[in-house]
């Protein structure tokens, strides 16, 4: 009976050791969300989860289209010339920013399905452009590759882009930390930015 009681623990505790090791894993997944022919490049979720919006060059160029989750087909919504990329949908569900190469470049927003002639430009510079937490000003960036120098915010009324966080200040922070400041976004409380910066030999993360 010892002999079997022992033979018993013995098989338990090889087969908790099993699982252990070998942990059972998931089915998970995939679900493709777009079929566009060419490059689909950019992707941003409406607020209500409903919609994508993304940059595809299946014209010839690349413009901002948006595709519904549940099916059908991708809805165009920019259509000028140059090129329309890097959207951003805004957390009220009503715009999208993006960066257009049209002329000498800059910010545009467009109602989130479009409408001829219904973009608007906000910046006449800056790349990546970011939606803060209540939809009415935009953070952006000066350049397009390599490390961030300026930060830019500009509302929705036609004023002049506001330089938030100047060179200098960021010329330190390399100087005395020895890293570079490669991207930004908001805090969820709209007064703060958040900054990551390659800091050798692991990313960290910064907040003014």
């Amino acid at each position: 009976i010892g002999a079997i009681v022992l033979l018993a623990i013995a098989g338990l505790f090889l087969d908790k050791l099993h699982r252990v090791s070998h942990p059972v894993v998931q089915q998970q997944s995939l679900t493709r969300l777009t079929f566009d022919e060419g490059l689909q490049i950019g992707a941003t979720w409406s607020p209500d989860s409903r919609f994508i919006a993304y940059s595809s060059n299946r014209g010839g160029k690349f413009d901002i289209w948006v595709q519904q989750i549940s099916g059908g087909d991708p809805v165009q919504v920019t259509k000028g010339p140059g090129t329309n990329w890097q959207p951003d949908w805004s957390p009220d569900g009503k715009y999208i920013a993006y960066r257009s190469e049209e002329g000498e470049g800059g910010l545009f927003i467009v109602p989130a399905l479009g409408g001829a002639e219904m973009e608007r430009k906000i910046a006449s510079f800056g790349f990546y452009p970011r939606w803060s937490p209540d939809s009415s000003q935009i953070l952006f960036v000066t350049t397009q590759f390599g490390w961030l120098n300026r930060l830019y915010v500009v509302n929705l009324e036609g004023s002049p882009p506001r330089e938030i966080l100047k060179y200098e200040v960021l010329k330190h922070l390399v100087a005395d930390h020895d890293c570079t400041p490669m991207s930004a976004a908001w805090h969820p409380d709209g007064r703060r930015i958040s900054i990551m910066v390659n800091d050798d030999p692991t990313p960290t993360f910064w907040t003014v």
